[in-house]
């Protein structure tokens, strides 16, 4: 049979693993603060990835066409 000091054991035991509701909203408070501190930074990098990307293809054709002209006009081009 269980006696109050085991029953008092049992509740400081299941105290440390379970979370209370304190802690949940607490924990969630954290993320959504993290997630608004992060998104910001998050979505102007994605922003810069597209922009390099765009700029990377526009340089390669513009590379294209100069050694297009270069071989038209007889100009050898130094790589």
């Amino acid at each position: 049979m269980l006696t109050n000091k085991d029953i008092e054991k049992m509740i400081q035991m299941f105290a440390k693993v379970f979370a209370t509701k304190e802690e949940i909203n607490e924990v969630k408070d954290i993320s959504q603060q993290t997630l608004e501190a992060v998104e910001p930074l998050a979505s102007f990098i994605d922003r810069q990835e597209f922009e390099n990307a765009a700029t990377t293809t526009q340089l390669s054709r513009h590379k294209g066409w100069i050694h297009q002209i270069a071989k038209q006009a007889s100009v050898k081009l130094a790589d």
